[in-house]
């Protein structure tokens, strides 16, 4: 079977002969629908079944090592051994992938990351950019709000929303581009612990991870018309966490969010992107990452041209975190 997805305009071709794992990544990607048959920029191939280990040349070299996996490299080809349970096989300049393993779940979670890293690629080349951030819009203004990995940037989205004055443009990854506009990434949501109150159950999906604790996934249709696809940048909201005190909100130096930016946006610090599918150290791919770097260092600079930068002390109290954001929502949505 074959899924097809279309990332704002860039389109990726599943083809998977796991029904399961056609689930779940149908759930995964439903905010980008595709249609099957048609050019694919990303082709991506899942086999539901043992690795084939002797497929790797006798002549691949040892590129990378991580904890969690083995990367090396054949010709155009690099392959990333993930402890015995899992194999891949990545053309960069085919943009073909190939995922083997037993492991239904695990072929699922390498598959949404290999199209992520692939995708944030792509859209990195043209000039769209991902931020590691909450991004909620008022009207036509949009604000992200950054806070570092676990610190509450989906529970402050799911706040907001429940309070009804705010849309979503992505709870983690909202797309900013040359200009500083924000565009939105209706990827699911993904929550730590139990299952969220409020969220109908056809809407949600158990995930487990491996090496990590498990999330429950949101699907976008949950949301409904909450969503949005595009925001004029009207703040920057850097999330701190107090372990004391009432939230509140004060005006911040443009260049004091600076810093921030540079780790979400520039470096990256947070996205879902895999590195083994995305640095492969030859002169070609350095000129690339350079240029790269550049764009979404520019986008960084157009963005606080534009938007004022705010630092959001939150504390305990979710829904008073949730309500002082919705002030400045308020405002600037105006």
């Amino acid at each position: 079977m074959t899924l097809a997805f279309d990332f704002l305009d860039t389109r990726v071709a599943v083809h998977t002969d796991d029904p399961d794992v056609s689930t779940a990544l149908g759930f995964d990607f439903a905010g980008f629908p595709g249609t099957p048959g048609g050019h694919a920029d990303v082709v991506l191939r899942l086999h539901r079944g043992a690795p084939p280990w002797s497929k790797v040349p006798a002549s691949a070299k040892t590129v990378m090592v991580q904890p969690h996996c083995v990367v090396y490299q054949a010709g155009g080809d690099r392959w990333v051994d993930y402890q015995g349970a899992a194999l891949t096989r990545f053309s960069a300049a085919a943009e073909i992938g190939e995922i083997w393993s037993e492991d239904a779940e695990r072929l699922h979670e390498i598959a949404y990351l290999y199209v992520l890293s692939r995708v944030g690629e792509l859209h990195d080349r043209r000039g769209l950019h991902r931020v590691h951030a909450l991004g909620l819009a008022v009207g036509d203004a949009g604000v992200l709000c950054l806070l570092p990995s676990g610190g509450g940037k989906t529970s402050l989205g799911l706040a907001a929303l429940g309070h009804g004055w705010a849309r979503l443009l992505s709870d983690d990854t909202p797309l900013l581009d040359r200009r500083g506009e924000i565009l939105g990434f209706p990827n699911r949501i993904g929550v730590a612990g139990p299952a969220p109150a409020g969220i109908a159950a056809e809407h949600l999906r158990p995930f487990p991870r491996a090496g990590r604790d498990p999330k429950h996934l949101i699907h976008v249709a949950a949301f409904g018309d909450r969503l949005a696809t595009r925001a004029h940048p009207a703040a920057v909201v850097l999330g701190e966490r107090r372990p004391g005190g009432p939230a509140r909100l004060e005006p911040l130096r443009r260049l004091a969010a600076a810093p921030e930016l540079l780790r979400s946006v520039v470096v990256g610090l947070g996205l879902p992107q895999v590195v083994e599918y995305f640095l492969r150290f030859d002169a070609a791919d350095v000129r690339g990452k350079a240029a790269i770097v550049a764009s979404r260092s520019a986008a960084c600079a157009a963005l606080l041209r534009r938007a004022p930068a705010y630092r959001l002390f939150l504390g305990r109290d979710l829904e008073a975190n949730a309500a002082v954001l919705g002030e400045l929502l308020g405002t600037v949505g105006r």
